[in-house]
């Protein structure tokens, strides 16, 4: 390993195999220490996850919707309705395990009118907005930011009443 020069100084030259073999084992070293970290960090995270039901989902997701229409009244309908119908296709997904995502909003309502826990006026109000938003979004209809707030309203209410009437339906 150490080779004279003339003058008699030592001088270390470690060869380049044994230099690789260290780099080698100091690498997989690091790369399992950091291994051992990443899976406590992640552990650790989704331990401090909240799990959240469909229907707090949804309701969580209609107050950020509404907060952000009081704040800014420059939400375009289309995209305030977009948001809307979002929302509620994903909790009727999500809580009625209905292929809400990838039918057509009418697609949706009919199968709704099939399942027992609509009531006619939830119907009529789904129908409503449904025919709202696609008015909206393809003949430019205009709407006010009262008439919006109500749809949220509304759309709580209709959350609120499926998931009393699926806790009254399991309950039995």
């Amino acid at each position: 390993m150490f080779f004279i020069i003339s003058g008699g100084i030592l001088i270390g030259v470690p060869t380049i195999l044994l230099q690789v073999g260290d780099f080698v084992t100091y690498a997989k070293s690091i790369i399992l220490i950091f291994l051992i970290i990443l899976f406590f960090l992640i552990r650790y995270y989704y331990k401090r996850l909240p799990i959240y039901s469909p229907n707090q989902k949804a309701m969580y997701e209609l107050k950020i919707l509404k907060k952000n229409l009081i704040s800014s009244h420059d939400i375009a309908p289309d995209q305030f309705y977009a948001q809307l119908l979002q929302i509620i296709k994903r909790y009727l997904q999500d809580k009625l395990q209905i292929s809400s995502l990838a039918s057509t909003e009418f697609q949706l309502a009919q199968s709704l009118s099939r399942y027992p826990g609509f009531s006619d006026e939830d119907l009529c109000f789904f129908y409503s907005l449904l025919e709202r938003a696609q008015l909206i979004k393809f003949a430019k209809m205009t709407t006010i930011a009262s008439n919006m707030l109500s749809d949220i309203d509304r759309c709580v209410k209709l959350i609120t009443d499926l998931d009393a009437y699926l806790k009254k339906d399991s309950s039995l």
